[in-house]
C-alpha cells in the first residue's frame, strides 16, 4: 500500500503559522482597472453594468452570474482547494500562488457560466434591439472584464 503524502510535522506547523499570520483573500469579478472602464456605447462603467445585471434593477432582472458560477462549481472548487492546500503544506506552492490559481479557476468558471447563458432569457424587446437572446453578452466586454486578484487583509473587495 502506498505511503501517500508524507509531510514532516515541523513543515506543517511552519505552514500553519504562516497562514495564521497572513490574512489574504482572493477577489473574483469585475475588479481593478476593468471596473472603471467605460462600457461600450454607454456613459456607465463596466462595474456598474456588472452590478446591475448581477443584482437586478427595476428594469433589469437579476442574473447573478458570480453566485451561479461559484455555486454550480462548488464541488470542483473544493477539490481544487484541497489540492492547493496539499501543495502549500508540501512546500510546492506559496499562499499567493495557491490563491492565484484558485482565482484563475474561478474566473474561468464565471466566464463559462456567462457564455453558457444566465437565466432569465432576454426580453423580446432586448432581443430585437440587441439581435441576440443571450443575456449578459452584447459586446463581450463584461465577460472579458472578469478577473481575480490576491489581496492582503480582510474582505476589502
Amino acid at each position: 500500500m502506498g505511503r501517500g503524502v508524507v509531510v514532516k510535522r515541523s513543515k506543517v506547523l511552519e505552514t500553519l503559522r504562516e497562514l495564521g499570520a497572513t490574512q489574504k483573500t482572493v477577489a473574483v469579478g469585475v475588479i481593478g482597472d476593468a471596473a472603471g472602464e467605460q462600457h461600450k456605447d454607454s456613459e456607465v462603467t463596466v462595474a456598474q453594468v456588472a452590478q446591475w445585471n448581477h443584482y437586478g434593477t427595476e428594469r433589469i432582472p437579476a442574473r447573478p452570474f458570480l453566485t451561479i458560477a461559484l455555486t454550480q462549481h462548488s464541488d470542483e472548487l473544493k477539490k481544487l482547494q484541497t489540492r492547493l492546500a496539499n501543495g502549500l503544506v508540501q512546500g510546492k506552492l506559496t499562499l499567493d500562488q495557491a490563491l492565484g490559481l484558485l482565482g484563475e479557476a474561478a474566473v474561468g468558471m464565471v466566464k463559462k457560466t456567462i457564455a453558457d447563458g444566465v437565466p432569465p432569457p432576454n426580453a423580446p424587446s432586448t432581443v430585437a434591439s440587441k439581435g441576440s437572446d443571450k443575456p449578459l453578452i452584447n459586446f463581450g466586454q463584461l465577460r472579458s472584464s472578469i478577473s481575480s486578484s490576491v489581496r492582503d487583509g480582510g474582505h476589502n473587495v
